[in-house]
């Protein structure tokens, strides 16, 4: 006998299907404000993200049957709560409202992303972040075209034409070109490719014209290491085929490149832009000035630590000095006792990923893991020279915590070997379509 609903099913599912909707949606509002943050004339405007994201947990609480949700609350980033936790007992401790004010927004943001994963998933999350990505390069075009038609090297870095630091919107503009590659490499070809492949030469442009050194070698340095160990040596992709024409066209592009630049003595012309484009021999910049002096930031936070302040720190947003460095940001407010296991939890998901990517299979759940390795190898390169590893004016930073926060299976969704997790089965009401171990994921709508 088939299934009938009844009109209070209805009524039900419409309520889940709308709560959904809004949850979404909070979630790409909360990632687009913090970059639009900049171009808004409001006090306190670094709030907004986590406004947006702590009501989107407040309407998760409510949509879900809480007998079942608080259960799974802490399956994942048990251990990442309970120190921060600690940490607010420092700022307590140590008096200052700020410090305190700082550290409760943090844990009610890391209980607020676990239920919007356990509601969403994470898939879900990914592609809030890819489409506030996409309409933060629209954003940043508009309102930073008179400065890029002033651009010059060795002048001002861009910063989007409203004085956002180029360092923080280079780490963004870092961030969105993995997701825009997997992204593109999803979708059928035509209009849509295209549009991506647009936004995917854009984002390059003005990631240089930020002269974000950090965020460009972090950026290098994956497509590197993932080129290296996906390379044609690689059983699996020995087995592609080009046709004749695809062959005839690479030869051509590249001999028509290697004309082009040895033509003119135009790589020395090129090389003598880049270098100063970056700065790389300023005298307060350059590559001999000790990473643009922070290494004189990190020699005095190191000497602030004594006793106990190594374990525990000072507390949140303590630091009467600049440091400049994530990692050191983190040992100076929060101690070796969340320092490590912040880190080890990065190297987890790292480990995770790394060995899930270890057999190329081209598929769409593939890329979209290898995407995620790839951001977290820029994340962890980009902190030894960022000033914070986590800021609520970082929409990266809040992807990376989103990430901390998932199981190891709520985190790479389904494929061979892995079971089906809460988040991507049918009919639960709360996370995107089971998937397939081929086809877009991304791209899914």
């Amino acid at each position: 006998m088939p299934a009938t609903f009844t009109q209070s099913d209805r009524r039900a599912r419409r309520f889940i299907v709308n709560h959904r909707t809004v949850t979404l949606f909070l979630v790409f509002a909360a990632f687009f404000t913090t970059l639009l943050q900049y171009w808004l004339s409001l006090s306190n405007a670094n709030l907004i993200p986590v406004a947006l994201l702590l009501l989107a947990g407040v309407l998760c609480l409510i949509q879900n049957n809480r007998r079942e949700v608080l259960p799974k609350l802490l399956a994942g980033g048990a251990t990442l709560i309970l120190f921060s936790m600690l940490s607010e007992v420092v700022s307590l401790y140590s008096g200052s409202s700020y410090s305190i004010q700082y550290g409760l927004l943090f844990i009610l943001l890391f209980f607020s992303a676990r239920l919007i994963i356990l509601q969403l998933g994470f898939l879900a999350i990914v592609r809030c972040y890819i489409y506030s990505g996409l309409c933060s390069v629209v954003v940043i075009l508009i309102g930073g075209h008179k400065q890029l038609a002033q651009y010059s090297a060795g002048g001002s870095r861009f910063s989007g034409g409203v004085g956002v630091h180029p360092n923080l919107l280079g780490f963004s503009l870092a961030s969105y070109f993995f997701l825009f590659v997997a992204l593109a490499l999803d979708l059928k070809s035509g209009l849509r490719r295209f549009v991506m492949a647009l936004a995917i030469l854009l984002t390059l442009v003005l990631l240089f014209t930020t002269g974000s050194r950090g965020s460009l070698a972090a950026v290098l340095f994956a497509l590197i290491l993932m080129t290296l160990r996906f390379s044609v040596l690689n059983p699996v992709l020995r087995h592609i085929r080009l046709s004749l024409y695809q062959v005839i066209f690479a030869l051509g592009a590249t001999l028509f490149t290697v004309y082009y630049v040895t033509r003119g003595n135009r790589i020395a012309q090129a090389g003598k832009f880049i270098v100063k484009a970056l700065a790389l021999n300023d005298e307060q910049r350059g590559l001999h000035s000790g990473f643009s002096g922070r290494t004189k930031f990190w020699e005095l936070a190191l000497h602030e630590l004594s006793g106990l302040q190594w374990i525990f720190g000072f507390g949140f947003r303590s630091a009467n000095v600049v440091i400049d460095n994530g990692y050191l940001t983190v040992l100076f407010e929060n101690g070796l006792a969340l320092g490590i296991v912040i880190l080890l939890c990065l190297l987890r998901i790292g480990y995770w990923l790394w060995k899930d990517t270890s057999v190329p299979t081209l598929s769409g759940w593939w890329r979209y893991r290898v995407a995620l390795l790839s951001l977290l190898i820029v994340f962890l390169l980009n902190n030894f020279v960022a000033r914070y590893l986590f800021s609520f004016g970082n929409q990266f930073s809040l992807l990376v915590v989103f990430m901390m926060l998932c199981r190891k299976q709520e985190l790479l969704g389904p494929g061979p070997g892995v079971p089906v997790p809460a988040a991507f089965r049918p009919g639960a009401g709360n996370a995107a379509r089971p998937a397939r171990s081929t086809g877009s994921r991304l791209a899914e709508s």
